[in-house]
């Protein structure tokens, strides 16, 4: 009974508060993506790895280049990516710098520049 008890108490645990190490190793490509710091190559390197051999703990996920204490931080504790507010994904407008455009030349800037190259 107290064995069930305690069973019961850890999986409640460690869905609570993170990813348990079993959903590490059966997580698809989307839902590690959705842990922050995780993108679409780091899935990707996550499952390649797996694939060597299951992680038997948060440290273990380390062996994954690119993957540091941060990462796996955000791994134990289910810290997901704030998904987009409403209207957040809109493409912002962007607004183009203008470029000054060369001046004509008068009889003023025509004599000055003839000038100048008589000079030297």
């Amino acid at each position: 009974m107290f064995g069930k008890v305690l069973v019961s108490a850890v999986l409640t645990i460690s869905i609570c508060f993170g990813m348990s190490i079993n959903k590490l190793n059966t997580a698809s490509k989307e839902e590690l993506m959705q842990i922050k710091g995780i993108g679409e190559k780091k899935a990707e390197a996550i499952i390649k790895e797996r694939r060597k051999g299951k992680f038997k703990s948060y440290d273990d996920l380390q062996r994954v280049e690119g993957i540091g204490e941060a990462i796996t931080k955000n791994v134990k504790n289910n810290v997901k990516v704030k998904a987009p507010e409403k209207g957040e994904n809109k493409k912002k407008k962007t607004t183009k710098k203008s470029v000054s455009k060369p001046k004509k030349e008068t009889k003023k800037t025509k004599e000055k520049s003839s000038q100048k190259k008589s000079k030297k």
